[in-house]
């Protein structure tokens, strides 16, 4: 036989989620919910506020979470309300929330001020404190939703971390979220600025000496340094110069693929070089 053992001193939304939850005999957990909530009624609000729905169609012997995503107002474990929406997990009990239907700032996922200057040391320690607090494998044993949401949050994190640690990354993210279309960012109304980049383009594709290829990238290192800094200082200034902080990406853009190019052309020569004297 079943006990009922102090069940009302549960808070009302965790006790809905114990019952609901549960595998114990409907017949049982029936009396449970009118033994602990008084009515029916009175269990089916409980139950909504628990599963997060906007009925009480989840009272079944089903999860609430196998359902409809909880709503993000209200903490899906203690009912305390979510003050942010990039929130990963509740402030006053500490349980992992669901992602919000809208993906949340990258910045504000890592508690991190939206600029494009990045203490890249601060970011790491950030990271890490949230991998090892959203890491899927602490919530394996967990008997509701949390390793589902803990699986959504780490890869979130993982996300932006991806896009803060890269310069180039970074600086697309932030202008595609000021409402920039990366797909027209190209360098058509800046002939000059166009013909130099193809210039340097075509020196780096057919230079055969590796004194001038580490000239040529040693030169694009130099033009991404200048044009990272320029860009720095309009992306974080007044929304105005937004405008030109979108000619300076894409400069950018171009002279980093010269880098990489230029880097990749130098491995392939001394791989040559390396190979022919051996």
């Amino acid at each position: 036989m079943f006990r009922l053992v102090a069940t009302q001193s549960l808070a009302p939304q965790r006790l809905a989620r114990f019952v609901i939850g549960s595998e114990l005999p409907s017949f049982f957990a029936k009396r449970v919910r009118v033994a602990s909530f008084g009515s029916a009624a009175a269990f089916a609000r409980a139950a909504e506020a628990a599963a997060g729905s906007n009925t009480a169609s989840n009272m079944s012997g089903d999860a609430p979470w196998m359902g409809a995503a909880p709503e993000r107002d209200a903490c899906w474990s203690c009912g305390s309300g979510v003050a942010q929406s990039a929130s990963l997990t509740c402030g006053s009990c500490g349980s992992v929330l669901p992602l919000p239907d809208k993906e949340p700032d990258l910045f504000a996922v890592l508690g991190l001020p939206r600029t494009y200057k990045v203490d890249t040391g601060r970011l790491e320690t950030a990271f890490k404190k949230a991998q090892r607090a959203m890491h899927p494998d602490r919530f394996a044993a967990a008997a509701g939703p949390e390793e589902t949401y803990a699986s959504q949050a780490s890869a979130l994190c993982n996300k932006a971390v991806g896009v803060l640690r890269d310069p180039i990354e970074r600086a697309m993210y932030l202008l595609a979220s000021s409402g920039y279309d990366l797909e027209e960012m190209t360098l058509a109304d800046e002939p000059e600025l166009l013909m130099e980049v193809l210039e340097a383009q075509e020196e780096v594709a057919e230079a055969t000496d590796l004194d001038l290829l580490h000239q040529l990238q040693a030169q694009a290192e130099a033009r991404c340094a200048s044009t990272e800094a320029a860009f720095a200082a309009l992306i974080d200034g007044p929304s105005d110069n937004l405008p030109a902080a979108q000619r300076k990406a894409i400069e950018m853009k171009y002279w980093n693929n010269i880098r990489e190019a230029a880097n990749d052309h130098i491995a392939r020569l001394e791989k040559r070089s390396y190979s022919d004297r051996v």
